[in-house]
């Protein structure tokens, strides 16, 4: 990711990052994180959970965790370029990695806001998760996949 951060043009101001994984993503998803990046500095897409979600410690259940406050994280995130950049930076400095680009910049301790994601733009992580993609993409004929 930092070569490609890299290899971003001078004037460069913002950019998105996409996981590859992430392949239902659709152009509104893309248009409220662009939008959000006209007064934010980092913006991530979010789903709000829907499960009842554990805590697990020695194969128990050790809490519940409040889904009210809980969301998952989709992408495309968007940054300004010099923010990122800086993120990716110190985190490497540090040897400190992170699931996704937002985690990096919450721990440089700035704002990242949340817009909201899409629910079929599912992460394709498991064998299963291809055929749901595929009934997705299939039921995608107005040119929303991107």
């Amino acid at each position: 990711m930092r070569n490609g951060l890299q290899a971003l043009p001078d004037d460069a101001t913002h950019v998105l990052i996409h996981d590859a994984a992430r392949v239902c993503v659709n152009m509104a998803t893309a248009r409220r994180v662009l939008d959000a990046l006209a007064t934010h500095d980092a913006v991530v897409p979010a789903v709000p959970a829907v499960d009842t979600l554990i805590r697990i410690h020695d194969d128990k259940v050790d809490a519940i965790v409040d889904r009210v406050h809980v969301s998952g994280v989709q992408t495309p995130q968007g940054f300004r370029v010099t923010l990122i950049r800086e993120a990716h930076e110190r985190a490497g400095a540090r040897g400190f990695e992170a699931s996704d680009d937002g985690t990096l910049v919450l721990a440089i301790e700035q704002d990242v806001r949340v817009v909201e994601g899409d629910r079929t733009n599912i992460k394709v992580t498991y064998p299963e998760d291809v055929t749901i993609a595929e009934a997705i993409l299939s039921r995608t004929t107005d040119g929303q996949a991107i």
